[in-house]
């Protein structure tokens, strides 16, 4: 089995396809403002697509996945807000919290 060179997963990996560019974890991090461990988080979590592998330990996310990812989760915080307050308003007995008292 043939070994990749660095030089052409760069070249498979920055050339467009159609509109298309493949991130890596730290072009995706610079795109959305955050660090590596947060962009992980989000994958890890579902809010962000899980990357490609095109070579090993060479994650890559197309940029359309991440825009509409990000898209999605936009309309997202209204419904969290509001599973929250209702939580909240339900009491720690029925949220699955611990009731804690005054130190």
């Amino acid at each position: 089995m043939r070994m990749t060179k660095r030089s052409e997963i760069r070249t498979l990996c920055s050339a467009p396809m159609g509109d298309d560019v493949w991130l890596t974890i730290q072009g995706v991090a610079q795109e959305l403002n955050l660090s590596i461990p947060a962009v992980w988080k989000g994958i890890a979590a579902g809010r962000l697509p899980k990357p490609a592998y095109p070579a090993p330990r060479a994650p890559r996310i197309l940029r359309s996945e991440l825009r509409a990812a990000v898209d999605l989760t936009r309309a997202m915080p209204r419904e969290a807000m509001a599973a929250r307050r209702a939580a909240k308003a339900a009491g720690p007995a029925q949220s699955g919290g611990v009731a804690k008292g005054p130190r």
